[in-house]
């Protein structure tokens, strides 16, 4: 089954489009850039291949902005979140909290609307406005929140029963509540 998955995650990644790839290869290096002993960002044992033109590989040198946090508190709850920061494994923060992400929309309507009958049914869901490099932003539900990815993946199956969710549901980190 692993093996299934990783050759569908390949594919995908193979077929992402490039505004995908890009974002995604952004957040690599930042996250690279703090790992001990890699070099620093902008240093020529810094530059990451991007492109191939023949038969040769064209390299860029890591930009600042790749040097910026992988994650900000968000300024407003209504303010769009970065993409990045709902990606798990996410930089560590003071106290992380986690959720099961029920679904998302491309409209706070029904995300609105999905979040209400959640907790209607007693359990704890909120909107998360997530913004995309692209511009895109998404309305995403979660259910739950956890001290860790583990213990909302432990609740996942009885969640998804109970609320008559995917079975699949993945974990995302919540932002920070807002100050």
């Amino acid at each position: 089954m692993t093996l299934v998955f990783g050759i569908v995650a390949f594919v995908a990644g193979l077929l992402a489009p490039s505004s995908f790839k890009e974002g995604v290869t952004k957040i690599a290096q930042q996250i690279s850039a703090k790992i001990p002993g890699r070099a620093a960002p902008g240093t020529a044992a810094a530059s990451t291949p991007t492109a191939t033109s023949g038969n040769t590989p064209v390299t860029t040198a890591a930009s600042t902005a790749a040097a910026a946090p992988a994650s900000a508190p968000a300024a407003a709850a209504s303010s769009p979140l970065p993409a990045a920061s709902l990606i798990l494994p996410t930089v560590a923060i003071a106290s992380p909290s986690f959720a099961l992400q029920a679904a998302q929309f491309s409209t706070a309507q029904p995300a609105s609307q999905l979040a209400s009958s959640i907790q209607a049914q007693g359990v704890t869901s909120t909107v998360v406005l997530m913004g995309e490099p692209a511009g895109n932003s998404w309305s995403v539900v979660t259910v739950g929140r956890f001290g860790s990815a583990d213990e909302a993946l432990s609740q996942r199956h009885y969640l998804s029963l109970k609320l008559g969710l995917p079975p699949n549901m993945g974990t995302i980190s919540l932002p920070p509540p807002p100050k």
